[in-house]
């Protein structure tokens, strides 16, 4: 995990697990932007609908390090990677109104390139949360939404990272075509919960294209994720 082409790789290889018959409803999306960890940030989501309701989730993040912590050390150097897997459930609709919930769990792992001292830390993480999705036309939609981020180090160290407490998932997609939209990522909200030193707050942004391998009219094809 040197490079931004392990990163593309990766995202790949999760296309490659997706059903693709000509009737599939699944989607991908590529995203890059910018973080206050990560100086640069890329992130492939895939998304395989099981119904109208259930939806299996699947992503993998990797950036380049602005500023994060390993044992509870600032970093500033080298780059991390995330990759995880979860699903998500419509709990309501209303007309152009819906309610999802969402949870995913994952692997993180950071790498410090530092001229002093090489370290790599090994998180477990957690990230349940709810997100509403209203569409305004038929070609936008503008979401909101809560995220609760959960990342426990394992290695070199066992060290609760950071707890992200009502994290605002912000974004909002348009439909170009049928079959592709784009995304657009804003999430911001306060962090606590580390042991030691951690980040304080989190912001982000991200623009991105999802691409549905059918014209398919499955509600979750607008919906994001994180």
């Amino acid at each position: 995990m040197n490079t931004p082409l392990k990163s593309l790789l990766v995202g790949l290889a999760l296309l490659a697990l997706l059903p693709l018959q000509s009737n599939a409803q699944a989607w991908v999306e590529a995203s890059a932007g910018t973080s206050m960890a990560e100086t640069v940030v890329t992130k492939f989501n895939v998304g395989v609908p099981l119904s109208e309701r259930w939806q299996i989730l699947g992503g993998y993040r990797y950036g380049q390090n602005r500023y994060t912590f390993i044992d509870a050390r600032p970093i500033t150097d080298g780059d991390a990677m995330q990759a995880s897997l979860g699903a998500s459930v419509r709990l309501s609709q209303h007309g152009p109104l819906q309610l999802h919930a969402f949870a995913l769990a994952g692997y993180r792992r950071i790498e410090d390139d530092g001229e002093t001292v090489e370290q790599t830390a090994q998180f477990l993480t957690v990230e349940p949360g709810l997100v509403a999705s209203l569409a305004l036309t038929d070609k936008l939609s503008v979401q909101t939404g809560v995220n609760f981020w959960i990342h426990q180090q394992i290695r070199p160290s066992l060290l609760g990272d950071q707890i992200q407490n009502g994290v605002l998932q912000l974004g909002a997609t348009y439909a170009i075509t049928d079959r592709l939209r784009a995304s657009l990522y804003l999430p911001t909200g306060p962090t606590f919960g580390g042991d030691g030193d951690t980040h304080k707050f989190h912001w982000e942004a991200r623009l991105g294209l999802r691409y549905s391998l059918s014209a398919s009219t499955a509600s979750t094809f607008s919906l994001l994720f994180p």
